[in-house]
Parts: C-alpha cells; sequence; structure tokens
C-alpha cells in the first residue's frame, strides 16, 4: 500500500508520460516515461537537484546518487557519474580542436584554379626574397660552359627585378653587346668589364673586378 505522503501512482506514471513529451519536443530524443516517474520519486526522498555547466554543457543531477549525473549531450542523453561524463566531454571538444586544425591546414594549402566567372585562374608566385650582399658590386669574366663565348657576371647589385632589368638595359648600350637578368645577376656577352666596373661607379656603387 502506498504512503500517504507519496504521489499516487497513477499520477506518477502521468506526469512521466508528460515529462517525456516535453522532453522529445526540447530535445527529439526519446525516454521511457518510467524513468521520469522513477526519478521523480527518488528526488522526493533524497537531496535537492544539483546542476552546473561543464564546457558549455549542463550536467545534472535530481536524486544526489554519485551516478545519476546526465547531460543532453550532442542531442544524446548520457548518464553517469558526474567526472565520467566530464571526461567524456573533454575528449569530444579536444578531438574537435584537432579536426578543425587538420581540416584548417588543408584548406591553406587547397588552390582555387578555376572560375565560372573568371575562368582558370593563375596562382599567385610566391616572391623570393633574395639575400642582401655586402654593399660591393662584383663583376667576374665566365668562359668555362659557355662554348667558348665568355660573358661577364655582375653579382652584388641589391636592386628588385625592374630597377635590375633597367640597369641591365643601360650595360647592353653602354657595351654594344647583348646580356641578360638571371637569378639576380646581370650577364653581358663578351668582355667588357672596364666598362661596366665605369658605368657603375658613376652610379657611386663600389665596384670590385673579381677573377676569371
Amino acid at each position: 500500500m502506498e504512503g500517504q505522503d507519496q504521489e499516487p501512482r497513477s499520477t506518477r506514471q502521468f506526469n512521466g508520460g508528460k515529462k517525456s513529451i516535453d522532453w522529445w519536443c526540447d530535445t527529439a530524443s526519446i525516454i521511457d516515461p518510467k524513468e521520469f516517474a522513477t526519478l521523480g520519486q527518488r528526488a522526493q526522498s533524497t537531496s535537492s537537484p544539483q546542476s552546473e555547466v561543464f564546457n558549455g554543457y549542463t550536467i545534472k543531477n535530481d536524486t544526489g546518487e554519485a551516478n545519476a549525473w546526465y547531460c543532453m549531450f550532442n542531442g544524446k542523453l548520457i548518464k553517469g557519474a558526474k567526472p565520467a561524463i566530464q571526461r567524456h566531454i573533454e575528449a569530444y571538444l579536444v578531438a574537435k580542436q584537432k579536426r578543425y586544425k587538420h581540416n584548417n591546414k588543408r584548406n591553406k594549402n587547397m588552390t582555387l584554379v578555376y572560375s565560372t566567372e573568371t575562368g582558370r585562374i593563375k596562382p599567385e608566385e610566391e616572391k623570393v626574397e633574395r639575400p642582401k650582399g655586402d654593399g660591393i658590386v662584383r663583376i667576374q669574366r665566365q668562359t668555362k660552359g659557355r662554348k667558348g663565348k665568355g660573358v661577364c657576371i655582375v653579382t652584388g647589385l641589391d636592386l628588385d627585378d625592374a630597377p635590375l632589368k633597367l640597369l641591365a638595359a643601360e650595360l647592353k648600350k653602354v657595351c654594344g653587346c647583348g646580356g641578360s637578368v638571371k637569378d639576380g645577376n646581370i650577364e653581358i656577352q663578351g668582355d667588357a668589364r672596364d666598362k661596366i666596373k665605369a658605368h657603375l661607379e658613376k652610379k657611386g656603387m663600389t665596384v670590385k673586378l673579381a677573377g676569371g
């Protein structure tokens, strides 16, 4: 026979069914109405409900029992001891952070090569910064591997591509021969070291003739 200080069984069953329906509306997950009825019965005879937030998730305990903690976690109800639930949440967040870093790194390595608006997209070339010299421009004559035709190689020019090409054009005009820019250096065909040296010194550069 049920005690007078307890709710009738029919009332507990009704309240349990109502809570089960409310839980479904709020979380889209199903819990047997008997569990709510049992939790409600235990709550009357034990301590008051407890609740705390751990890393953004609310963990609750309606009975005060050590293994009666529960949490609505990513659409699922997890139950057990509070430390176990906290470890589960923490492990999930750590794995989520690792996935985020991995995906972020992968996205950075992805390059857009085609667009429906502009067509094929040419990837941006990374600008390679040339090492700085010691402030001395050196001119060296080189014949090895040139099939008998020597060239003068001008190194140590701390210039960007545009001014370097302009200077190469000036030297070709002064020397009256061909030339090119390669790997940050200027190559002038033939042996015109003296003419090159004189022209560069007029521009205020410190110039030395190297061996070769």
